[in-house]
């Protein structure tokens, strides 16, 4: 009974990649109408980096990378435990690698599949009229800077040397400065441990998103953006990756769930709100729900999007002065 000229895809994290990443690709042109992306946006390898990840975890596991017998005989859970550890190799800096460490493993540019990155695919039109609600959690990166004792001692020196992997040094110190004057103004905590995580999570989550946004709305495509603030019970984690899941599947009664995002009659409430705007959007392209309210498109003339949280409200460019050092 379903409608295959209506069909949404939508996904999280690695499951967001993917799906933006069909978005891109030729061979499913045609195949869905819609996409729903959370916390991700195509994150790809080109051949060189994925030749670079294959003599890595053939070195790993003892093998000639260019021996393809040699790969069939090795058993799958060695298989799996040097995967693991080469995806863990960058998980002490708190950040998330995208040459050898976390995400090592994902799609190749391989002129076939991917003829070309789907951020340029999608840029020449590749996805023209496939609608778009997307979106990302405040901070993201605090599930995985759980994985950075280091965290706790981070002064700005130290914030500083590691924002040298994005910017150069006068751009990190006048990042570190935007940052903790625009938090300041909000009465959010500004010590380096935690602007290190509100910054690579625009950088790595929300400042992509935007910019996937701004190329799919380019063409036609009725595109709509959150931003998800729920908080979960554990403080240090804020509104971290993965928490809005419980939200849009209504999982609350899923062992360890209430712990990581709470429960409660307004945890119900936002759940409730979150599942109507997504099947809205699945059903007819536009999340709006008499429990919402009207949700904006999001264009590069007014960049509206939905807050999502104990208050749902639209917000023209929210935290935008953030934004603003990884334009």
């Amino acid at each position: 009974g379903g409608d295959p000229g209506a069909v949404t895809i939508f996904g999280e994290s690695a499951g967001s990649g993917s799906v933006t990443t069909l978005m891109g690709t030729p061979l499913a042109r045609g195949g869905f109408n819609r996409v729903i992306a959370e916390s991700g946006t195509p994150w790809v390898a080109s051949a060189e980096e994925a030749q670079g990840n294959a003599e890595r975890l053939a070195a790993l596991l003892g093998i000639d990378a260019t021996d393809a017998a040699a790969w069939r005989a090795v058993p799958a859970p060695s298989f799996v435990e040097a995967q693991q550890q080469q995806m863990m190799a960058a998980a002490g800096g708190g950040g998330m690698s995208l040459d050898s460490g976390m995400m090592a493993f994902r799609p190749t540019v391989d002129g076939a599949v991917l003829p070309v990155s789907p951020w340029e695919a999608v840029a020449d039109g590749a996805a023209a009229g496939v609608g778009l609600l997307i979106g990302s959690n405040r901070d993201e990166m605090k599930l995985f800077n759980m994985m950075d004792p280091a965290l706790a001692d981070l002064d700005d020196d130290g914030l500083a040397g590691r924002l040298a992997a994005l910017l150069d040094g006068g751009e990190a110190r006048a990042a570190i400065e935007a940052y903790r004057a625009a938090r300041q103004a909000r009465g959010e905590p500004v010590e380096a441990s935690e602007l290190w995580p509100a910054m690579v999570s625009d950088q790595f989550f929300r400042a992509p998103a935007g910019r996937f946004a701004a190329l799919q709305a380019a063409h036609g495509a009725n595109i709509y953006t959150y931003l998800f603030c729920w908080e979960s019970p554990i403080g240090a984690l804020g509104s971290p990756h993965a928490i809005e899941l419980p939200f849009v599947f209504g999982t609350f009664d899923v062992p360890m769930v209430d712990m990581f995002a709470g429960t409660g009659p307004e945890a119900e409430r936002l759940s409730g709100v979150v599942q109507d705007a997504w099947l809205a959007f699945a059903r007819t392209g536009d999340p709006s729900t008499p429990a919402v309210g009207r949700w904006p498109r999001h264009d590069d003339g007014r960049q509206v999007t939905m807050v999502l949280g104990p208050e749902c409200r639209p917000e023209e460019s929210p935290r935008a002065e953030e934004l603003a050092v990884w334009a």
